[in-house]
């Protein structure tokens, strides 16, 4: 989940507060409002992308499902049987379709090297 600094205009208390689902929390010390306070280092990068707000997917059971992270969104494909898979539809401008951005001549030595075994198996050692 997204972390932001913050401060209280009230109380002028500073804090690192989470956001979950878009809601800015009130001060800790106070509850007075809370602004975001802008550092001049940069924030630190966290492995785990979080979803800003929430990630809602609906074809992971009957009812929708709501992540925050990829790890949430992982588990829950993992609880649900599913596998994430990307697949070219003509027209896309986020992915390429790899058969026509590479050469027929590496097209062919991929397919000899996929359907030739390399090496003697381990029956003819």
């Amino acid at each position: 989940m997204p972390t932001f600094d913050s401060v209280c205009t009230r109380c002028g208390h500073e804090e690192t507060i989470v956001v979950v689902g878009g809601t800015h929390p009130n001060c800790s010390q106070c509850q007075g409002p809370t602004e975001y306070l802008w550092r001049a280092y940069p924030a630190q990068i966290q492995t785990n992308e979080a979803f800003i707000g929430g990630l809602t997917v609906e074809n992971l059971g009957h009812e929708p499902v709501t992540v925050y992270s990829r790890d949430e969104l992982k588990a829950a494909m993992l609880r649900a049987g599913a596998e994430q898979q990307i697949h070219y539809v003509p027209g896309d401008h986020y992915l390429t379709d790899w058969s026509k951005a590479i050469d027929p001549q590496t097209l062919a030595n991929a397919q000899f090297l996929l359907t030739h075994r390399m090496g003697p198996s381990k029956e003819e050692s």
